[in-house]
């Protein structure tokens, strides 16, 4: 709807439009496959990003995240690189890991 709404397809941009999907591991791979299907037909170049919480608990209360920060170091230490790899399995899309830092 967007490519419409913006008339991409008649934009003064060379080629195809770039999309960034930003999320966290738990909702890309709730998603399942048919999401990366979907996104892999649209008319942009997509970038996903996986959104890694900060282990730092003034950050995480700073921006109102209902996780305390032992359980994001917890997460680091197992299963965090597997599902992003889990991830990077299913979708034929650009793969990416952020984390939200305190600056």
């Amino acid at each position: 709807m967007a490519c419409d709404v913006l008339n991409l397809a008649h934009s003064y941009h060379r080629g195809r439009p770039n999309l960034f999907i930003f999320g966290s591991v738990d909702s890309f791979l709730k998603a399942g496959k048919s999401l990366f299907d979907k996104l892999d037909g649209l008319p942009y170049a997509t970038f996903i990003n996986v959104g890694m919480e900060s282990p730092d608990q003034e950050t995480l209360d700073s921006l109102g995240k209902p996780i305390r920060a032992e359980e994001v170091k917890d997460a680091f230490r197992r299963q965090i690189l597997k599902e992003f790899r889990e991830i990077k399995i299913v979708s034929r899309l650009p793969v990416f890991l952020y984390l939200a830092q305190r600056l």
